[in-house]
This record gives structure tokens, sequence and C-alpha cells, in this order.
């Protein structure tokens, strides 16, 4: 198969876009999908890449969104929630998560929302969750047992519409960056911020502009050789 680069000019990423957000229904979330997509497609084996690079760059789009759908519906369905999980649903969904994400900083300590996400949501084993919390399985199994007793708390609460969103720019920002690193599958990112207590919150959600931003870098910076390339 030809090797011969598959990103021409920004033709592409304009035809990319469309396509991201004729799923995602917002321009914001389509240039997020979009981005994805190129360090997906960048960091793919070129030499197993279909000749058709607009079929090749959909299907990533496509499977990176539905991941996130999944994510997404997996979080509302842990907390007994009925939220459609479809394409035109999804930012008022995202809003949904940060109303979960805020329900439970308030009835959970730090350490039981961060054993409750690694153990109950991504599945994590109690060993592997000690690793990434720097404890024992013993205090991560018993940190379990009363997230779990307060999480039945948290769904009384969403039942009656969950915790109002708070007003403070800097809590909704620590509320929305929880969400995006959930979003993303970045468990790490994720663990950092729901450790920290919202009195934290400017220095949490800098991480996750910092990686955003060296992420998008890194994507231009890629493309941007492709196209010299080509």
């Amino acid at each position: 198969m030809s090797k011969e680069n598959i990103y021409h000019t920004t033709a592409e990423h304009t035809k990319l876009i469309r396509y991201c957000n004729s799923m995602t229904r917002s321009s914001w979330e389509a240039e997020d999908l979009a981005q994805d997509t190129w360090l997906k497609a960048i960091q793919h084996d070129q030499g197993n890449r279909p000749e058709k690079s607009d079929a090749f760059l959909y299907r990533i789009a496509r499977n990176t969104w539905i991941d996130k759908i999944r994510r997404q519906a997996r979080l509302h369905k842990i907390m007994q929630q009925d939220l459609s999980s479809t394409k035109q649903e999804m930012n008022e969904g995202t809003i949904q998560l940060e109303i979960i994400f805020h329900t439970m900083i308030h009835y959970l300590t730090p350490v039981q929302r961060t054993v409750f996400m690694l153990r109950d949501v991504f599945g994590y084993t109690a060993k592997e969750a000690s690793e990434h919390l720097g404890t024992t399985e013993g205090a991560v199994k018993a940190a379990l047992l009363r997230g779990r007793q307060s999480i039945l708390a948290v769904r009384e609460e969403l039942d009656k519409g969950g915790l109002p969103l708070p007003q403070e720019e800097g809590a909704r920002d620590y509320l929305k960056a929880i969400a995006a690193a959930y979003m993303d599958g970045d468990v790490a990112l994720l663990v950092r911020m729901v450790l920290s207590n919202e009195a934290d919150s400017a220095v949490a959600v800098v991480q996750v502009q910092i990686k955003a931003i060296e992420t998008r870098s890194i994507n231009m910076s890629r493309r941007s050789d492709m196209f010299m390339a080509a």
C-alpha cells in the first residue's frame, strides 16, 4: 500500500470538523473530537492505513465519540439515572455529569469518591486502586464500603434533581474539569481531580488546561509536519 500522506490540506480538517459536528451537535465538542481523532490517526500504524483517508478519519472519530457516550452512560447507570445517551443529548448529559460529581463531592470524602470511581466505575481491583492511591488494600476496601453507603444518599439527591450547580466560576470550572477528565477516560488525571477539594480547584483546573494545551500543540505540530511532507 502506498505510504502517500493522507493529510494533504486543511480541507481534510474542515471535512472532519463537519463530520464531528454532525455527531456532537456542538462546535466545541466537534473541535475537541477532531483533535482527538487527529492524534489517534497520527499514532496509528501508517503501514496498515486504509486507502480512503476520509473513511479512516471518520471511523476513528465515530469510535471515539461512541466510547465517550458509553462512558457517560455507565456513570448514569450506576447512579440509576434514566438519561438517554443519544448524540443530541450529549451536551445536556455533560451538564448532568457535573451535577453528579457535585452531589458526590457533597456526600463523599475525597478518598471515598476516588475509591468509588476506581472500583465501581472503572472496575479496578482493590490492589490496583491501592497502588493508584499509595495506600493499603484494607484502606481501599474500608473507603469503598463507606462510599457505597454514601452513594445511596447521592442517588436519593439525584432523584430530586441533584444539588444546584455552584455559581462561582472557579467551582464550576472545577466540576467541568472533572467531567472532562472522566469523559476522556484519563484515570490518572481524574484521580488527582476527585482527590482535590473545591478549595484547591484552581490548581486542579490548571492541570487540566495545561494538558489540553499540550495535547492540542502536539496535534497541531504533527499535523503541520504531515502537511509539509505531503
